[in-house]
């Protein structure tokens, strides 16, 4: 190999090795992004199941209201 082609094998191995120290850091980004996402969607889902519990609930006082209403109706007739 001559010193030009060692050199330019040397040149190349850099603009390479630029180019995937981008490629990482941009992989790292993404990562953290992506980590950031989830822990947003972890905490809406935490949220819509408290919401959909406390649902729950008036739900069931609304059944138990609407039960007691009919035990009133029934027995005035």
């Amino acid at each position: 190999m001559t010193d030009k082609q060692l050199k330019e094998l040397v040149a190349s191995l850099a603009v390479a090795q630029k180019e995937t120290d981008r490629q990482m850091k941009e992989t790292d980004r993404q990562m953290k992004e992506t980590d950031r996402q989830m822990k947003e969607t972890d905490r809406q889902m935490k949220e819509t199941d408290r919401q959909m519990k406390a649902t729950d609930r008036q739900l069931k006082q609304t059944d138990l209201q609407i039960k007691e209403l009919g035990k009133q109706i029934g027995g005035l007739g």
